[in-house]
């Protein structure tokens, strides 16, 4: 009896660590053709649990992922390489696109809303909305309110006097990865977008070298969960910088340096939590509870630190005994809307 306890035991044990790692999806939307394989092979060394959905490649998916496809992962690299299909973005209204109209696609929209890390990378994703730059944008504009971005300043190639840039360089504030600087296959990357970002974003690569036309605008930059980046990184100079940056960024994301944006969710009444503040045992009574639910928890760096899925009528019970002295942002996410609390624990 004692022997068959502990293997139950360290079968638990080990399906709770396997159900704990980290898990991420590749998204490939190029629309010239598959070239994602190179990111492929850097999951691959990378390690760990990872998934792929292709759009833009005729008798596979043609459309973009659906929230079932891609929430049980941790962290998606949407990836457009030479030129996106817009499956991304929700174009059914482009009205005022200016203002703000624009957003993106809903299973995305969902994934960003739940905590996951979005990662977008390649050309043309934010040219294939607004055209060519440049563009201003501000509070009330979703890129500027979701994504970080101030200014659509310029596309490399089409506004440097058509040479193209040959580097991106590490910023400054960068301390997520170490390739420096990014170079391609190519000589120059055409088409790379520059922007000017807002005063919390966080450069990580801008145009190079001293002296190009473009110098200084930033390519790569994140913002709460969201990295954006115009390095097209399936076409770095070698598969060992493709490598080093993907699992760099997979590792910052895993260790919590892409705090989800709490702030930006809004409390609509139905979530109730007793007691609070808390020490031991809280309840959430979710009074719009007619599907299932999931119920994430965040600290106050932003970091995930609790999750649990809760089945159609039944209250989510939340064991805080292990949890520091804090205020919490508690997250769940039921019938497809987004709905926020704060906990506060004290020992």
């Amino acid at each position: 009896m004692k022997k068959l306890l502990s293997f139950i035991m360290i079968f638990v044990f080990a399906f709770t660590i396997a159900n704990a790692q980290f898990k991420v999806m590749l998204v490939d939307d190029d629309n010239n053709g598959a070239e994602a394989t190179p990111i492929v092979d850097a999951l691959t060394a990378w390690g760990g649990i990872y998934g792929t959905f292709t759009t833009g490649v005729a008798g596979q998916d043609t459309l973009p992922p659906v929230y079932a496809d891609i929430q049980d992962y941790d962290m998606v690299i949407w990836y457009t390489g030479n030129d996106g299909i817009t499956t991304l973005w929700d174009v059914s209204d482009t009205t005022g696109v200016g203002a703000g109209a624009i957003k993106f696609n809903d299973a995305i929209t969902q994934f960003v809303a739940a905590g996951g890390i979005l990662w977008i990378d390649g050309l043309d994703f934010v040219y294939d909305i607004y055209g060519s730059a440049p563009d201003d944008f501000a509070a009330g504009d979703f890129v500027y309110d979701v994504l970080g971005i101030s200014q659509y300043l310029s596309q490399s190639k089409a506004d440097d006097g058509g040479t193209g840039v040959s580097q991106m360089d590490k910023s400054t504030s960068n301390v997520i990865t170490t390739v420096d600087p990014v170079t391609w296959v190519y000589a120059t990357l055409w088409y790379a977008d520059g922007y000017a970002i807002n005063d919390d974003a966080v450069a990580l690569y801008e145009m190079g070298p001293s002296g190009y036309a473009l110098e200084g605008q930033v390519s790569a930059f994140y913002y709460n969960n969201i990295i954006t980046s115009s390095l097209r990184i399936a076409k770095l100079n070698t598969q060992a910088n493709v490598n080093t940056i993907v699992n760099e960024m997979i590792t910052a994301a895993e260790n919590g340096s892409f705090p989800v944006a709490v702030e930006n969710l809004k409390n609509n009444g139905s979530v109730k939590l007793f007691p609070n503040p808390v020490s031991d045992i809280a309840t959430i009574s979710l009074s719009n509870n007619t599907n299932d639910s999931e119920v994430s928890i965040f600290d106050i760096s932003g970091k995930l630190v609790y999750n649990l899925k809760v089945k159609a009528g039944q209250n989510a019970i939340i064991n805080t005994s292990n949890f520091a002295s804090g205020l919490y942002t508690i997250k769940i996410l039921s019938n497809n809307t987004i709905s926020s609390t704060k906990m506060s624990v004290v020992k």
